[in-house]
């Protein structure tokens, strides 16, 4: 069993390193929630270690050494909760918990220290000490279901799953709470036999550390991954509303610019020209060339779509005029603007549907 344990500490250890070394040399990422996870997977790693020492029994023989030991796990869960906080709000001021978790670290280390200086002058004996790394434990089980309340709070509660809603369904996160449940469960059924001295108080705790490796690193890989995807979305999500801004202030001066050209042919009866062009127009407005067709491209094919429609509409409107029928179609078409009497007919059934003698009939 301590084979196994080993390997699979030693697996986590590694993976842990080299996950912390790539995201802090490799990827130089220095948004915050990946700063809080990469330092969560950091605490994980040093916890594991120290784990590995302890399966081990590297220090049993020393007196003062194997008493020795860090509540890494103390600060894992902050760590987490901080990711959480600022991956749901992006930049937050929310309490994170982090200085009082530190300030409790630091106290502990103190204690610890003190008591096997204690020690080692001979003025408390070693159940002490015991007793103390018992208390230690079942305080820091305390805390730590307070951060892990805190988290509950945010991965469940609507209010801040919507701020993710649009990047993120958070389901990985939610999937890990419940997990985390019943590692928590572990932790709590293992303290319970640690304090009442059982035999199997010892292996309780393997669940415990194998389940909570596991589970933790995975959150950490897939945290990773799900973030960097959220913010890439949600950079995308603002280029593309910045692009729509633009595009819709654009279109507002194309309309009102639009306007101006559509009056100028219509007042001025230019359509009827026959060597009317878009070159002369831009001429005659003082535009560039290429900004008067991509004005008029906006809401039409083409420049010459554009005063087509024109000419067939000025066609329809001298076609019904009373005693228009004394005419032919080759004067109404040369007076409309078409170059020839083919070109009438062919155009105008485009957009009419018919020919010109077929549309005077029915009218």
């Amino acid at each position: 069993m301590d084979t196994f344990l080993n390997i699979i500490f030693l697996i986590g250890i590694i993976q842990g390193l080299v996950f912390f070394c790539y995201w802090l040399f490799i990827k130089k990422n220095r948004l915050k929630p990946i700063v809080f996870l990469n330092t969560f997977v950091l605490f994980l790693t040093l916890n594991n270690v120290q784990v590995l020492i302890f399966i081990n029994e590297i220090f049993a023989k020393n007196d003062y050494l194997r008493h020795v030991e860090f509540s890494w796990y103390l600060l894992i869960l902050p760590y987490f909760l901080a990711f959480i906080i600022h991956y749901f709000d992006f930049d937050s001021k929310k309490q994170t918990f982090l200085k009082a978790a530190w300030f409790l670290f630091s106290l502990q280390i103190l204690i610890r220290i003190s008591l096997i200086l204690l020690f080692s002058n001979g003025k408390i004996d070693e159940s002490m000490l015991i007793n103390y790394s018992k208390t230690e434990e079942v305080f820091n089980l305390l805390v730590s279901l307070f951060l892990f309340y805190k988290i509950y709070t945010y991965i469940f509660q609507e209010q801040w799953s919507l701020k993710l809603k649009p990047y993120d369904d958070i389901y990985w996160l939610k999937s890990f709470f419940i997990a985390s449940c019943f590692v928590i469960f572990f932790w709590i059924f293992a303290v319970f036999l640690n304090l009442i001295e059982t035999s199997s108080s010892k292996f309780m705790y393997n669940p415990l550390r194998i389940s909570s490796s596991v589970l933790l690193y995975w959150i950490a890989y897939i945290g990773m991954i799900k973030m960097n995807l959220t913010f890439e979305r949600k950079a995308f999500i603002d280029f593309k509303e910045q692009i729509d801004t633009d595009f819709l202030a654009e279109l507002n001066i194309t309309i009102k610019d639009f306007k101006k050209i559509d009056a100028y042919v219509n007042e001025n009866l230019r359509f009827t020209d026959i060597h009317f062009s878009l070159d002369r127009l831009a001429i005659e407005l003082k535009i560039n060339r290429s900004d008067v067709s991509k004005i008029i491209n906006t809401y039409d094919e083409s420049f010459s779509n554009f005063i087509n429609k024109k000419r067939v509409e000025e066609a329809k409107r001298l076609l019904s005029e009373t005693g228009s029928e004394k005419f032919t179609l080759d004067v109404v078409a040369y007076e409309c603007g078409f170059n020839s009497k083919s070109n009438f007919y062919l155009i105008f059934k485009k957009y009419v549907g018919c020919t010109p003698a077929e549309w005077k009939k029915n009218q």
